[in-house]
Formats: C-alpha cells, sequence, structure tokens
C-alpha cells in the first residue's frame, strides 16, 4: 500500500471521526429537548476535567464563633443542685416554641450540664475543707463537765479526826481555751495543700465548661450531619425504586432480561438497610446531644441548622441542582403485559419508610433551614423498660446508697457543734494497796464536753458536707440519665437489628435467583451483556451470593446480641443466681427509694 493510499483511508477515517462528533453534537440538543418534553431534566455533559484542583489560597478563619452564650435557665446553687434532667417543659419561656439553635443549646447545657455541675459541687467540698484548714489557726473555747460516783468514800482518821480523801460524790467542771501554735509548720501546710486543691477545683470549672461548649457543638453538628446522611439515604432508596419501577416495566414489555429486575430488587434491599442504618444513627445522635446538654433523654427534642453551618472561605459549597423524578404509573395502573396492579415507586416509599419519602421529597438540601426531630417512636414499651432498669441497675442503687452516706455526713457535720455525752464505767482492783488506798473500788462517770467556739470548724464542715451531698444527688442523676440512654441504645439496636434480619432475608433470596440464572445462562454458553464472559458473570453472581449470605448470618447474630445488649442494660442478670460470698440484692430497709 502507497503513501497516497494510506493517506486516503487516513482522510476517510478522520471524515467518518468528524461526521461522528458532529452527528453527536447535534444529537444533544434534541435529546435534551426530547427529554424536557417527557418531563425529564435534561442530561448535561460532564464537565471537561481540568486537571488538579485549585486549593484555597486564605488561610481558614481563626476568630471565635461568637460570645458564649449566658445559660439558658438560672444556675442553681453549689448545695442544691437538679436532682433530674429537666424536659423541654422547663425551657418554654425560653425556647418559646421553637426548634433549638447551635447557641440555644450551648446556653442549655451550661445551666443543666451534669458534668458542670458535679464539679461546682466539687468547688464547694473543697470551699469548705480550706476553711476547715483555716479554723486551725483559730482559738477554741469550751467548757467540760465530769461527774463520778464511787459505790463507796475514802476517808483518813488521825487521833480522833476523820479527813476526807474521797468523796463518793465526785463532780469536776473544767473551762478551757485553746490558743494553737503551729510550731511545726504543719498547719500551715495544711492550709496551703487546701488552697491549692480549691485553686485546682476552680480551675476544673472552667476547663469543663470550655469543654462542654465543644461537646455540645461537636454533638449538634453530628445530628445535623446524621440528618444530611438519611436524606441521602432516602435519595438512594427513591432513586433505586424508580429504576426497580423501570426494570419491572422494561421486563413486562419483553425488552430486558429478568435478571435486572433482581438486581434492582437487590439494590433496594440495600438501600433500605442503609436507611435503617442512617435512621438508628440519627436517633441515637440526638440521644448523645441530649446527655450532652444535661436534658431527659426522652425528651423529644428538636433542634434547627438555622446559623450553624458555614462554609470555608473560598470554596463554596456544591449544592445538585433538584431533578425532576422520572414520570411513574400512578396508583391502580395496570402494566404492560402482567394485567397486574402496581404501586408507584413514591407510594411504595411511603408505605414502607413513610419518613424516607418526606426526606425524598424535601431533598439533601436547598438553603432553607432545616429542623431536625428524632425520627423512631419507640412507644410505651420504651418507657416500661426503662422503669424497670431504674428499679434494679446497680448502678443506680449504688447512687442512692451514695446519698444516704452523704446526708449521714451532713447530720455527722452538723453535730460537731453540739454538747458530747459520754457514760463511763470502771472497777479498780488494788491487790497490794497501802495507806488510804482503797482495795477495791467502782465507779461511774458521766462526762459532758459544751463547746462554746471552736473557731469555725463546725460551719467548715457543713459546707464540705453540703459539696459531697451535691456530689453525690448529681451523681444519682448521671447514674439515671447514663442508664436511660443504654436503654434507649439498647431497645434501638434490637428493633434495627430485627428489621435488618427481614432485609437480609430478601436480598440473600434475590441473590439465590439471580445466581441460578446466572448458571443456567452459562451452562447455555451465554451471558445477560454481550461482550461480557459467562464465567465472569457466574462469578460475579456467585461473590454477591457469598456476600448475601455473609449479611445474613451477620444480621441474625447482630439480633441476638443485641437481645442480650439489652437485658444486661436492664440489669437483668445484677441480682440473679450469686455464688455464696457474692453481692446480693438489697433489701428493701437497705436501699431507700430515689429522691
Amino acid at each position: 500500500m502507497n503513501a497516497i493510499q494510506w493517506g486516503g483511508k487516513l482522510g476517510g477515517r478522520r471524515r467518518g471521526l468528524l461526521v461522528s462528533v458532529v452527528t453527536g453534537l447535534l444529537a444533544l440538543p434534541l435529546t435534551a429537548y426530547a427529554q424536557t418534553s417527557q418531563g425529564q431534566a435534561p442530561v448535561k455533559p460532564l464537565p471537561v476535567p481540568t486537571g488538579v484542583v485549585p486549593l484555597p489560597q486564605q488561610a481558614p478563619p481563626t476568630t471565635p464563633l461568637g460570645p458564649v452564650p449566658k445559660p439558658a435557665l438560672p444556675l442553681p446553687k453549689p448545695s442544691q443542685p437538679l436532682m433530674s434532667s429537666p424536659g423541654l417543659d422547663a425551657l418554654q419561656s425560653y425556647l418559646q416554641g421553637k426548634p433549638v439553635t447551635i447557641d440555644q443549646a450551648v446556653a442549655i447545657a451550661l445551666g443543666t450540664n451534669r458534668e458542670l455541675a458535679q464539679a461546682v459541687a466539687a468547688l464547694l467540698t473543697a470551699e469548705g475543707r480550706t476553711e476547715e484548714a483555716r479554723t486551725a489557726f483559730n482559738p477554741t473555747v469550751g467548757v467540760s463537765a465530769q461527774i463520778t460516783e464511787f459505790n463507796r468514800g475514802n476517808k483518813a482518821s488521825f487521833g480522833g479526826l476523820t479527813l476526807p480523801l474521797l468523796y463518793t460524790f465526785n463532780p469536776v467542771v473544767v473551762a478551757q481555751a485553746t490558743l494553737p501554735l503551729d510550731v511545726f509548720g504543719t498547719l500551715k501546710a495544711a492550709k496551703t495543700q487546701a488552697q491549692f486543691q480549691e485553686v485546682a477545683a476552680r480551675l476544673e470549672v472552667n476547663r469543663i465548661r470550655n469543654q462542654i461548649v465543644f461537646q455540645v457543638r461537636n454533638a449538634f453538628y453530628q445530628v445535623l450531619q446524621a440528618r444530611a446522611q438519611l436524606a441521602v439515604a432516602a435519595d438512594t432508596l427513591h432513586t433505586t425504586l424508580l429504576r426497580l419501577d423501570t426494570a419491572q416495566k422494561s421486563y413486562a414489555a419483553g425488552v430486558s432480561p429478568r435478571f435486572d429486575v433482581i438486581q434492582s430488587q437487590t439494590d433496594v434491599a440495600a438501600a433500605q438497610d442503609a436507611y435503617l442504618r442512617a435512621q438508628q444513627q440519627l436517633s441515637l445522635s440526638l440521644t448523645n446531644l441530649k446527655n450532652v446538654m444535661g436534658l431527659s433523654i426522652s425528651a423529644p427534642l428538636e433542634i434547627t441548622d438555622a446559623g450553624a453551618v458555614t462554609t470555608p472561605p473560598g470554596v463554596p459549597l456544591y449544592t445538585a441542582a433538584p431533578q425532576n423524578a422520572p414520570t411513574t404509573a400512578p396508583s391502580g395502573e395496570t402494566n404492560a403485559g402482567g394485567g397486574q396492579t402496581t404501586l408507584s415507586p413514591d407510594e411504595q416509599m411511603r408505605r414502607i419508610m413513610p419518613g424516607a419519602a418526606t426526606l425524598a421529597e424535601e431533598g439533601i438540601g436547598g438553603g432553607k433551614p432545616l429542623t431536625v426531630s428524632d425520627p423512631l417512636n419507640l412507644g410505651p414499651e420504651y418507657q416500661k423498660l426503662v422503669q424497670e432498669a431504674l428499679h434494679q441497675r446497680p448502678e443506680i442503687l449504688e447512687a442512692e446508697a451514695q446519698i444516704d452516706a452523704a446526708k449521714a455526713g451532713l447530720t455527722l457535720a452538723n453535730a460537731s457543734e453540739l454538747p458530747t455525752f459520754g457514760l463511763g464505767f470502771s472497777y479498780t482492783l488494788n491487790p497490794n494497796a497501802a495507806g488510804f488506798t482503797l482495795f477495791n473500788q467502782a465507779a461511774v462517770t458521766l462526762n459532758v464536753n459544751i463547746p462554746i467556739w471552736d473557731g469555725g470548724l463546725a460551719r467548715a464542715r457543713r459546707e464540705a458536707a453540703h459539696g459531697q451531698l451535691a456530689q453525690a444527688q448529681v451523681a444519682y442523676r448521671n447514674a439515671v440519665d447514663l442508664v436511660s440512654a443504654d436503654v434507649r441504645q439498647a431497645y434501638i439496636n434490637l428493633i434495627q437489628a430485627q428489621e435488618r434480619v427481614a432485609v437480609a432475608n430478601v436480598t440473600l433470596a434475590q441473590a439465590q435467583e439471580a445466581y441460578r440464572l446466572a448458571q443456567v445462562r452459562y451452562n447455555a454458553g451465554v451471558s445477560q451483556q454481550q461482550g461480557v464472559s459467562p464465567i465472569l458473570e457466574l462469578s460475579t453472581t456467585q461473590t454477591s451470593l457469598t456476600q448475601a449470605e455473609s449479611d445474613q448470618v451477620a444480621a441474625l447474630y447482630a439480633y441476638n446480641i443485641a437481645r442480650a445488649q439489652l437485658d444486661a442494660a436492664l440489669g437483668r442478670a445484677a441480682f440473679v443466681g450469686q455464688e455464696p460470698g457474692y453481692a446480693s440484692a438489697p433489701s428493701t430497709k437497705e436501699v431507700p427509694p430515689a429522691k
């Protein structure tokens, strides 16, 4: 072949390529017009790749997000903390019936957070111990009386003169004033130690306050992220249902194989499982937010992302344009060839996942403020489980016992400035008694000590005892909230695990049917798609079948683990079947009811 012939052939190829390109470019507007006329969004060509994505050159802002808001509720006295986490009814005047913003969430937490209340109570205890150390330098004044009654007196006789040596009734009263002398500096060292411990307690309050602001914001953003992921899962489920509807119609019309329907059904089951997981994550994220804020776990919290989300400077957020969904068959329409009435994909979503249908209609993001609430309504069964846990979880009973111990400590501190009494009995035997010493003697003694001025020691002890009682009360409230959150998480896991078992069973059945059809085609030496090896198609379906079998096993045992987790969250095995020597269930007299 000469150069002219080669050039002619090459020129013909170039002309053919040019014609194809021009035809394709002319076909794009026609295709877009045809899709628009059919109610579909025009298909736009992919953007031309430009290489490496240009990164923002300016540094991200490091200025404060804004001033820390004031507490939403009046702070309780350190000695009188909240005994239970409040619900939204205690915040109605503050929220005015509107969803909670991120700044309001921080403000609520600064007034109700349990960890902050615990730190404030610990500071009260430290202040009391510092004051107690200071009182060691103060003088003390007191009166003590000792009244002794002997069984007999003692007398001495000298030439007819009798002198009493010991009366039968012998009272003694002593008034005493003491001024401590810190010769070796021990009292000063104790005071310095208490002062530094108080300083550390104050700094701990500041540290926790700073930490709370971040924890609340972090939990708030996690809720918004979970809500966005739930919207993505709902959109994916809606898309798979549309694809399944198209595959079913194409199969009924005889233009696509049954394998497409089975594959679409598998995609729907996978999307449904992903939506269940996203729904569970959103509910648990809201529970974590309420826990960090210090609200009741059962409070129906609603939040809004208004003013919460910002985009980095120089990096505009990409928001996909809303797509018009393909026209689907209305309810009750007869499909082409089957003669059987079917539901449209939208109606199927409203039936199997009502919340997902609403999210799919709203879209992933459109610039409007979102209101986020808990997607799961656990019903009265959850409340019964919480009450069961609160009656038998050892953490609750332990916290109640600590409250009673702290109350006893407060009683002891109050008694330090009261008179003390003592009654003694003695019997003395002196075999080698000589002179005027009695051979044996019995006595009854009554001791009375009346502190007149203790230097402020009793007041300091009361302050420290009030702090310890407040710490115990906050610990009880913390135990109640943690147990409630534990039960909620376990119950949600159980519900979701049950639903995932159902989804996994359907997915496995579809994977088995897809593998059977691929095996039939492989035996016939054909494949579903032209140019695809039958053995490759069979291998792919076999891999999918193996994964479906693994998912079913995982879902089944996840359900059984969830049941065991619920029993542990309820404390059902805490006081059952202990061996001798182990702690047994406390009696009603030993553990008083919750205060």
